[in-house]
């Protein structure tokens, strides 16, 4: 289906044409998931339970991420149909400027007070360790997951949902292939 193919048609059809590769890429993002927690398994329980206590923050902060997105989304949209290319882009860089100042914002706040969130979980010192570890990790690169969200989310404003399927695959692939050296170690990292 062709990008002028959208405004004809069955509305069901364009529907699925716009939705598939999103659903994919939610799939591929439990793909990623799946592939980290069975490296995960391999050196202990203590350690599964660390990145699942961390869970629930780290989906916080993704979800914060993902609304911040869904606003110039829409607004990247209704000027791409306007034919207002010069709102459009004044939209898109204003909605990165936001992604990722915020992004950095929490990242620092959340390094910092990873310690103090995971102590009010109440979790067991070893499960709490790893958590902490997990969360500092998991806050050094949060301004990539705030980054890749705002691009996706202002690419499919535009309608263009190929392109970050690619990327998502992309990094599936290289998660299979590297999660096992960075969580088991290699050379002299441990």
């Amino acid at each position: 289906m062709k990008h002028g193919d959208l405004f004809g048609g069955s509305v069901l059809k364009r529907l699925l044409f716009l939705a598939a590769p999103i659903v994919l890429i939610n799939l591929l993002q439990i793909a990623y998931q799946i592939t980290d927690m069975f490296w995960i398994g391999r050196i202990s329980k203590e350690a599964v339970a660390s990145v699942s206590l961390a869970f629930p923050i780290t989906f916080f902060f993704t979800s914060l991420a993902i609304g911040l997105t869904i606003a110039g989304s829409i607004l990247v949209a209704q000027y791409f149909g306007k034919k207002d290319y010069k709102m459009m882009n004044h939209v898109v860089g204003q909605s990165m400027l936001l992604s990722l100042s915020v992004a950095l914002i929490l990242s620092a706040a959340g390094y910092f007070l990873s310690p103090a969130i995971i102590s009010l979980m109440g979790a067991e010192t070893i499960v709490a360790a790893g958590a902490i570890s997990y969360l500092k990790i998991y806050f050094i690169g949060n301004i990539f997951v705030f980054g890749y969200l705002t691009i996706q989310s202002l690419l499919r404003g535009v309608r263009e949902v190929k392109l970050p399927l690619l990327i998502v695959i992309g990094t599936v692939l290289l998660n299979l292939i590297a999660d096992p050296f960075f969580i088991n170690g290699f050379g002299n990292f441990p």
